[in-house]
């Protein structure tokens, strides 16, 4: 990724611009959120939080 590149005009100040891809799956990466941080606030939104144990296991749910 180019550090010039136009959508770095709305980059937040302090945010990495080197930012690397993940080498794993969404569901691998909350999965090993959840086991690592279980209570940590993976979403805040609307002034409630979820935390990744909780997240996890609603995607399991939905995924059957």
């Amino acid at each position: 990724m180019r550090p010039d590149a136009a959508h770095f005009r709305h980059w937040p100040a302090g945010v990495p611009r080197d930012a690397v891809p993940l080498r794993s799956t969404l569901p691998a990466a909350l999965a090993a959120s959840a086991a690592a941080v279980p209570r940590k606030a993976a979403i805040i939104y609307g002034g409630r939080s979820t935390p990744y144990a909780q997240l996890q296991h609603r995607v399991d749910a939905l995924a059957g």
